[in-house]
């Protein structure tokens, strides 16, 4: 999945995730990853609602990683798009790893 977001194929990074079966990952910083990588893939495929809804899934089983500095950065580009959403909860969960505009 990482290496299709880095090539920018946002599609291929997806399928690559719907093969995963999240509860089988072993640990929870692996899972919440996995959510993250979701998000940036949406993210980068503007797909701004499905990033959110991965990012506050990732917060939940993980939080220290939506605070990862590359996971600021997908949440600092959600919010750069619509800087007066209040969609799915982007601007609470950006107050909460410390991200403004």
């Amino acid at each position: 999945m990482g290496v299709s977001i880095v090539l920018g194929d946002a599609g291929t990074a997806i399928e690559h995730a719907k093969a995963v079966i999240p509860n089988q990952i072993p640990t929870l910083e692996r899972r919440g990853s996995y959510y993250t990588g979701i998000a940036e893939a949406y993210a980068l495929w503007a797909k701004t609602d499905r990033a959110i809804r991965a990012l506050l899934i990732a917060e939940k089983i993980a939080p220290s990683e939506v605070r990862r500095t590359g996971t600021r950065q997908v949440i600092t580009e959600l919010l750069r798009r619509d800087p007066h959403s209040k969609l799915s909860g982007l601007r609470g969960l950006a107050r909460r790893v410390g991200v403004t505009l």
